[in-house]
């Protein structure tokens, strides 16, 4: 019976069992003070255990930020919820298939819906170290570009806000943006 005032020196002594004497590649049953009552022993499944579950195949997905300014003032946009990254704020994304060079991306019409006619200019790109999720391996570049006025529009204020850049850490973003 778990005792209820320490719950945790049972599950630290469970954790010590299965280190120490019920260890998925080499079990000591002979000996084990509960090998009368292990079910795996009665059935004769005990190297067949743990049963090991099939991974995940781990997805690439290939991110273009955009760190978009204009004058003092940085375009943000926050995560949907059921998002990945839900309520997080990050720069304007754009997803490719694969990895992209900045020109093709330019002729995007996610770049073009996000700019529009306004004029900008390039003022670096920095690729991001790969980040290693569960499921997923991201590969990031941020695209760091300056313009002179921002595109306006319903759809454009729905999704993007600007902020003062001297507040960006303010805003919570997702680790692969805050390394």
């Amino acid at each position: 019976e778990l005792d209820p005032v320490r719950p945790g020196l049972y599950n630290q002594a469970i954790m010590d069992f299965g280190a120490l004497q019920c260890t998925p590649q080499s079990p000591r049953c002979e000996g084990c003070p509960l090998s009368e009552r292990c079910l795996a022993a009665a059935a004769g499944t005990v190297a067949e255990r743990p049963v090991k579950r099939g991974r995940a195949k781990i997805r690439d997905r290939w991110f273009n930020y955009l760190h978009i300014t204009c004058g003092e003032r940085t375009l943000l946009h926050r995560r949907e919820a059921g998002d990945i990254w839900q309520g997080l704020y990050e720069f304007p994304l754009i997803e490719t298939p694969a990895a992209v060079d900045f020109l093709p991306l330019c002729d995007s019409e996610e770049f073009r819906r996000l700019l529009g006619d306004t004029p900008w200019h390039l003022r670096g790109s920095l690729v991001l170290p790969r980040h290693q999720l569960s499921h997923q391996s991201l590969h990031a570049v941020v695209h760091r570009i300056e313009t002179e006025r921002l595109p306006a529009g319903s759809a454009f204020d729905r999704e993007l806000k600007t902020v003062p850049s001297a507040s960006l850490g303010d805003y919570a973003v997702p680790r692969l943006l805050e390394r």
